[in-house]
């Protein structure tokens, strides 16, 4: 049997990259549960706190947060939209008053192809972009759908 020594200085530890997110308008009790269970994972980095939103574009650019946890209150629409625009990269995650339930904003471009291009395809494609849920299950399905390549069977099923 053969022993082999390694010099753990020679090892270098695996880098965990931290998302850094920024505390924004919660009451008290609520600012402490999330700081807590956010410092509690290697990977989440609280870079500040901020007890209202009036500046929360400049909140987030003084600490480079990219994302958000906001109070209720504080998650106003007018401040998501000017926030979004400035810093598009950037989650907005709102939670109630009752801390029980939470949105998460993004300005998300995506890029889905449509497939061929047809009567039908083209009425799905704009009533697809008119959704204001771009996750909802009937999109999901299209977009499945329409991401398959184009096969005989498939262009069965469309005549």
């Amino acid at each position: 049997m053969r022993v082999v020594r390694i010099d753990c200085a020679d090892v270098e530890a695996p880098v965990v990259e931290r998302t850094r997110v920024v505390l924004v308008g919660m009451p008290l009790m609520l600012r402490d549960i999330v700081n807590e269970v956010l410092a509690s994972e290697p990977d989440l980095e609280v870079v500040g706190e901020f007890p209202d939103a009036t500046e929360l574009t400049a909140a987030v650019e003084q600490t480079d947060a990219a994302v958000v946890v906001a109070g209720e209150a504080a998650a106003d629409l007018p401040s998501i939209r000017a926030l979004l625009a400035a810093r598009p990269r950037v989650s907005v995650l709102a939670i109630a008053r009752n801390a029980r339930e939470g949105v998460v904003y993004r300005l998300t471009p995506t890029r889905v192809p449509i497939g061929d291009v047809s009567p039908e395809t083209l009425l799905q494609a704009v009533r697809e972009a008119a959704r204001s849920d771009p996750f909802d299950e009937a999109v999901l399905a299209w977009r499945r759908e329409a991401e398959r390549p184009a096969g005989p069977a498939r262009r069965d099923r469309q005549s």
